[in-house]
């Protein structure tokens, strides 16, 4: 056990006290609302489903920065603190999210151990009725186990398959009509999207696939096809994790089923996060993005809690189906594979070995005014003209498109 705590102590990990995590959660939830808020209006203006099924993972997202909180604000001392990554996202650690997959498979064995929540009131009620004698109340060590008991209780009940975020979160099958695709006439189409929490980069991803199927096959959403297990299972192996390049999921996915198409896939990726609260005065933990942008968060007389977030979309489409020149082939045992269009004319693309791509940040509006030119050819992330920013106002809900 403490050669694989040693071994996750990675350089750019900071393993954070509850005071100092309770309010970074508050700033993670603020983002992620902003973000919502983003896909909210999507929908409601250009009635866009992929925006829907997106504002419903950023709620899974933000339910589970609420079960991290009631999980650490009051914990014991000797607990292992919850892990968050300033070199690289901004997020929490992948130990403290892969973690949740455990505590709700032991849901059912813990919660019978923990008093119920109105006892936990009753009983925090009757300490603070009897202060103690040598430290306030709510100072003393039998109340702050009373907090823990009470917060524990609220995160176990919280933990639910359909309602968080967790390291790989399936959605729904979707059939399409393959008259608005263009399939091809012997084949079936379906929509499927996933979440996942990638273990390398510590960042939520939301994908999104169109795959086409062969008609004679069993249909992949019947109710008693065991292959849809299958079919979880496979997209939990290949893409339960977000490498840089998207390319070589599409093409593993395609190789992985015999009777499955994959036509075009899609990432949506978040982060970084970058906020004064994070780096203001830290040391120790070095992130260029950061060390541009935090003096500009000064120059802009902007609150600790303010942020960028980061996020962005890439796609890869199928151009055309080939089949592979192998004796499998021949003989009538293989299936064509896809091939992802790449156009050679953007440098870009190339360099993403992706077909599309859209980079966008969510910022404080009075920052947005310190971007000038300059400052954005300074700050690689900034500097791309095909970045979408969306600013927000701290007395407004939501986000506003200022190019």
């Amino acid at each position: 056990m403490e050669a694989a705590l040693k071994q996750i102590r990675m350089e750019g990990i900071e393993w954070m006290e509850p005071p100092r995590y309770t309010p970074y959660l508050t700033l993670l939830a603020d983002a992620f609302e902003r973000l919502l808020a983003y896909y909210n209006e999507i929908e409601r203006e250009a009635h866009i489903t992929e925006a829907e099924s997106m504002a419903l993972y950023v709620q899974k997202i933000l339910a589970t920065m609420r079960a991290l909180r009631l999980k650490h604000a009051f914990s014991p001392v000797y607990f292992q603190r919850p892990g968050v990554d300033l070199a690289d996202s901004g997020f929490p650690h992948f130990h403290d999210i892969i973690k949740m997959d455990s505590d709700l498979a032991a849901r059912t064995e813990r919660l019978p151990k923990l008093p119920e929540l109105e006892m936990s009131r009753e009983m925090m009620l009757d300490c603070l009725m009897n202060p103690g004698v040598n430290a306030p109340v709510r100072e003393s060590e039998d109340f702050r186990r009373l907090q823990w008991q009470f917060a524990e209780r609220a995160y176990f009940e919280s933990l639910n398959l359909r309602e968080q975020f967790f390291r790989y979160t399936p959605g729904k099958l979707f059939e399409m009509d393959p008259a608005a695709i263009s399939t091809q006439e012997d084949r079936r189409a379906y929509q499927f999207s996933w979440g996942c929490y990638d273990s390398a980069r510590n960042r939520p991803c939301v994908y999104f696939m169109l795959v086409e199927q062969d008609a004679k096959e069993k249909p992949l959403n019947a109710k008693d096809n065991p292959e849809y297990e299958r079919f979880l299972q496979t997209i939990d192996s290949i893409a339960s994790r977000a490498p840089e390049e998207l390319s070589p999921i599409a093409i593993r996915l395609d190789e992985a089923f015999r009777g499955l198409y994959p036509k075009a896939l899609k990432r949506v990726c978040f982060g970084p996060l970058v906020s004064p609260l994070l780096w203001d005065g830290e040391a120790g933990v070095h992130s260029e993005l950061a060390s541009e942008l935090v003096p500009l968060f000064k120059e802009a007389v902007l609150e600790e809690k303010d942020f960028v977030l980061f996020f962005s979309t890439e796609m890869v489409i199928s151009g055309r189906e080939e089949a592979p020149v192998t004796l499998r082939s021949a003989l009538g045992l293989d299936k064509v594979r896809q091939i992802y269009d790449v156009p050679k004319t953007n440098r870009e693309l190339m360099r993403r070995k992706a077909s599309a791509y859209q980079d966008y940040c969510i910022l404080p509006h009075r920052l947005r005014q310190h971007l000038t030119d300059d400052v954005r050819a300074r700050i690689q992330e900034f500097a791309d003209s095909n970045l979408i920013m969306l600013a927000y106002q701290r007395t407004e809900k939501g986000v506003t498109n200022v190019g």
